[in-house]
């Protein structure tokens, strides 16, 4: 098949994902049914800024409650806002439009992830990291949920994308001042993707200018700049309300206390049950009384004091929640106890544990002599790193599920030409 006609169907793997999506909607009867207890905080968060003309969390219950919240990123929330005012407050129309954007979301997704690898590893690749992205459970998954995921994972997507393509002879100081906008504008979304930063830019810096200081520093410093711009006025925000700075978003203290309350030792469910004010009474009460913000103040102290009384289980809880990112909650899920119960759990977790075993030996066997997959692995790790030492969820990983997809079209497009018996792609020859 030639390069034209691979281009030409380029659309075949996107609208796998749609109608996927779809399907999955239809299947679970979600599609057009507004969240009523599961992933619905970004729902009530966008009814309160209709109402009140502010961003108030869902953490604290009651229609009066009127305090600005930093707990949730304004962008989401701001896109859900403007469905509901066009199209009804949590009515089935506008969940229906908010899953549609999210299912467009995916399909993006799709195209970035195949484009990138396409661009980096050659035509197979890229149809290898299409069609792994396309089916994948945690990108039609999440379609169905009012929630950030599905648009935040195509942004990533899109960062990656930038960086992987970015033209080697592409010198221009505005166009570093312009993917720091992007990347402080992505911030807004979810700022989770931070710790990847600094890859996603000396990436692209390196394969410019070689790894001269000079030059790198100047591309980070204008990056940099771009990035400090565009976050600047949602963090002022937070300072003049809260009377203290805080990234985005606020909720440390809470992400902590997830991640090492006594409940801690079970399944990320009982951690949520027993230790989030929205689904524990108790907790919720705690929070009323103290107030938002005194409230994660809270939350952090309880964590430290968990996190002194026995250093060997903050050991242990980090190191469990690290294969748990990369097994799909293998371990502390207890699936194989469940087995009789969630066939689907289990076939779950050995998809997501194959995913990161085909990882690793594509980068045993290839990574020193394609850099590109170092640079996908050191984005892997970085963004994973926030969560197995706070809490995890499967959610969580979605949205480096395109980046592992386009780490994996590599290893996959090769093993499938040895095995049919094809010559390699020019792009993907090691």
């Amino acid at each position: 098949m030639t390069e034209p006609a691979n281009r030409g169907r380029g659309w075949l793997l996107p609208m796998l994902v749609v109608v996927v999506s779809l399907g999955y909607g239809v299947a679970t009867r979600r599609l057009g049914q507004p969240p009523i207890t599961d992933y619905w905080e970004y729902a009530v968060t966008a009814s309160r800024l209709l109402k009140h003309g502010t961003v108030i969390s869902a953490l604290i219950p009651g229609d009066d409650e009127t305090a600005p919240s930093n707990l949730q990123p304004p962008a989401y929330t701001a896109l859900v806002a403007c469905v509901y005012a066009v199209l009804g407050d949590q009515t089935p129309a506008s969940t229906l439009a908010l899953q549609l954007i999210n299912v467009l979301a995916a399909a993006g997704t799709v195209s970035l992830a195949s484009s990138a690898a396409r661009r980096l590893f050659g035509i197979r690749a890229g149809w290898c990291a299409g069609f792994v992205t396309a089916i994948h459970p945690n990108v039609f998954r999440f379609t169905m949920f009012i929630w950030d995921t599905s648009v935040f994972t195509c942004a990533v997507a899109l960062s990656v994308w930038i960086a992987a393509c970015w033209p080697a002879d592409s010198k221009l100081n505005r166009r570093w001042v312009a993917y720091g906008l992007l990347l402080g504008a992505l911030a807004h979304l979810n700022p989770s993707l931070t710790t990847s930063y600094p890859l996603l830019i000396l990436w692209p810096a390196s394969r410019v200018f070689g790894w001269r200081p000079g030059s790198l520093l100047r591309a980070s410093t204008l990056a940099l700049l771009g990035w400090a711009v565009a976050i600047a006025p949602w963090c002022l925000r937070n300072h003049t309300h809260f009377d203290r700075w805080s990234y985005i978003r606020g909720g440390l203290g809470l992400e902590f206390w997830l991640g090492f309350c006594p409940e801690a030792d079970g399944t990320p469910a009982e951690a949520f049950h027993g230790c989030f004010a929205l689904k524990n009474d108790a907790e919720r009460q705690r929070a009323i009384a103290l107030g938002e913000q005194a409230y994660y103040d809270d939350c952090m102290n309880r964590a430290r004091l968990e996190m002194n009384a026995d250093p060997r289980r903050v050991v242990r809880l980090i190191s469990t929640r690290f294969v748990d990112y990369w097994t799909g909650n293998a371990w502390t899920g207890r699936v194989w106890e469940r087995f009789h119960r969630s066939k689907a759990q289990v076939l779950g977790v050995l998809f997501f544990t194959l995913e990161t075993v085909l990882l690793g030996c594509g980068l045993l066997l290839y990574a020193r002599r394609r850099r590109e997959l170092l640079w996908l692995a050191a984005i892997l790790f970085t963004f994973s790193a926030v969560y197995w030492i706070t809490h995890i969820m499967i959610r969580y990983r979605a949205p480096m599920e395109p980046v592992l997809a386009i780490a994996l079209s590599l290893p996959l497009s090769l093993w499938a030409e040895r095995l049919l018996g094809r010559k390699p792609g020019t792009s993907a020859t090691v």
